[in-house]
């Protein structure tokens, strides 16, 4: 291969590594904002002759660290909207109709124009793509902790135990086996509704605590003890899903 040809390679590799991070780093921004960029509710307001931040004031509400304030749009004195003024589950209130970007739109000022037009119960696409944002960057990060922490957890049983160094009795396996998923289905489907933290936190004690008793006390079951080969496992899994 010539030097310039491998230069060209290596300054296209540059380009499309810097493009792709200023396109990461975009994503990021628009999911963690995307309640101050696409919003019925204004970033900041005068009302009732306070200043107000009625997004900030919601999103607080919702974690429970603040109590909700409700808003007469029709006392603001002043309010600063976001860039795209609608929200993504908000209907258009003057005509319930898909409207097409380039269709005349029903509107006050072109600052409340549907740029990308609206779905079929008048929902602002842009919008719903703002808020779709949000919802793949935390599924792409409970992904990525999910696997990390699998990853983690096999890759050191497998590197501390080998294929024969552990030996556990079989009815010691299946039990903590059970309990594991039973933890895994309780946190993934609660039994409450709008469980809180305290609800998972007992999970995970449970949890830990049954297994911890398995351990602790497992030589004491009937049976005799196999040796797991989880090295051999564990490659296998990375074969199958390389």
């Amino acid at each position: 291969m010539s030097r310039g040809i491998l230069t060209y390679r290596q300054k296209q590799s540059t380009w499309i590594i810097k493009t792709a991070k200023w396109t990461i780093a975009a994503f990021l921004i628009i999911g963690l904002l995307h309640q101050f960029i696409a919003n019925d509710k204004p970033i900041l307001a005068k009302y009732e002759g306070s200043i107000y931040s009625p997004i900030t004031n919601e999103l607080l509400s919702d974690l429970g660290l603040k109590e909700a304030k409700n808003f007469d749009d029709d006392l603001y004195e002043w309010k600063i909207m976001p860039l795209i003024p609608y929200a993504s589950d908000q209907l258009n209130s003057k005509v319930n109709v898909s409207i097409g970007p380039f269709d005349d739109q029903n509107i006050s000022s072109v600052r409340y124009r549907h740029w990308l037009g609206t779905d079929a119960l008048g929902r602002d696409v842009t919008a719903g793509l703002i808020h779709g944002t949000n919802i793949a960057l935390k599924v792409g990060l409970i992904a990525v902790f999910l696997s990390l922490l699998i990853g983690l957890y096999l890759g050191i049983l497998s590197g501390y135990f080998g294929d024969d160094g552990w030996k556990v009795n079989l009815l010691q396996y299946v039990l903590g086996a059970t309990v594991k998923l039973l933890g895994l289905y309780y946190l993934l489907f609660p039994i409450v509704l709008s469980a809180s933290w305290s609800y998972y936190t007992a999970v995970v004690f449970i949890v830990v605590t049954l297994l911890f008793l398995i351990l602790r006390f497992g030589s004491m079951l009937p049976g005799q003890k196999m040796s797991i080969p989880i090295d051999l496992v564990t490659s296998k899994i990375i074969e199958v899903l390389n």
